[in-house]
């Protein structure tokens, strides 16, 4: 199961001790997972229950905050994966089922700073690590096995130059060009690949067009709240603190403070 996982050696291979003591009948723990959308967060945490038994998942069913599902179905489960832990409305519930040491419970997030210390204290949080571009075209070049298709080497490199460094977006681009070679318009080669993701709004790097109308309004008017730029680029917020600014944040394109996004250079 832990062979199907690409990157994240280190966190892989604490999980894969903790998973033998569990199974071992050692004390029960709880796992934060926390990385940026897409880095594969519900994959590990699946390979991870996995090894333990049958579990249960609770994802939120909107954007917004949920409410904790706890009844007596839920409850007879040993073992827990709750994503978006961060949206989870009165967390505070969770606390005295943690404490029991009768369930094991794994989470996941995105959100670095919107969880409380006593949530934290009761968890081994693990936080991803950024992908080599090795890793990233390791996992394409595999991705597109399980499609059928066998792609040199070179070209599962060339689409990890426009993966913004996550695995779901390269899988994404992938199937995205496909589509488009598949109807004839392209060949699957260096000229063609990079032809099929300028026609979808991808450039040299990764960056969306998205990310370019992004950085011309910050860098006109300089400093802006996250409302002014959602209403401006007519785009939902989560789209833009999760999609469009851990990318140019990571680039050392914008500045986050409490004032505003602030442009700070192309």
């Amino acid at each position: 199961m832990w062979n199907n996982f690409i990157g994240q050696k280190k966190i892989i291979l604490e999980l894969e001790s903790i998973s033998q003591q569990i199974n071992n009948k050692f004390e029960n723990v709880n796992i934060l997972l926390r990385g940026q959308a897409g880095c594969g967060k519900t994959l590990l945490a699946k390979s991870f229950l996995s090894s333990l038994g049958d579990y249960i998942i609770q994802l939120p069913n909107k954007i917004s905050s949920y409410e904790l599902i706890w009844n007596n179905e839920v409850s007879k489960y040993k073992f827990h994966f709750i994503d978006e832990i961060h949206s989870l409305k009165h967390v505070e519930v969770l606390y005295p089922i943690m404490d029991s040491k009768e369930y094991i419970f794994v989470l996941a997030s995105n959100e670095y700073g919107e969880l409380p210390e006593a949530l934290l204290s009761r968890c081994f949080v693990y936080s991803f690590e950024d992908y080599s571009l090795e890793e990233i075209s390791t996992i394409i070049f595999e991705y597109a096995k399980t499609r059928n298709i066998y792609i040199e080497k070179t070209l599962a490199d060339l689409f990890a130059k426009y993966s913004r460094g996550s695995p779901r977006i390269v899988k994404n681009l992938f199937d995205r060009v496909l589509f488009i070679i598949n109807r004839g318009y392209y060949k699957l080669d260096n000229k063609g690949i990079t032809s099929a993701l300028k026609d979808i709004g991808v450039n040299d790097g990764g960056y969306t067009d998205l990310d370019i109308k992004y950085l011309k309004t910050l860098s006109n008017l300089s400093t802006l709240s996250l409302d002014s730029m959602s209403r401006i680029l007519k785009i939902d917020k989560n789209t833009i603190v999760n999609e469009i600014e851990p990318f140019l944040l990571g680039k050392g394109h914008i500045l986050i403070s409490p004032r505003g996004r602030k442009f700070i250079k192309w």
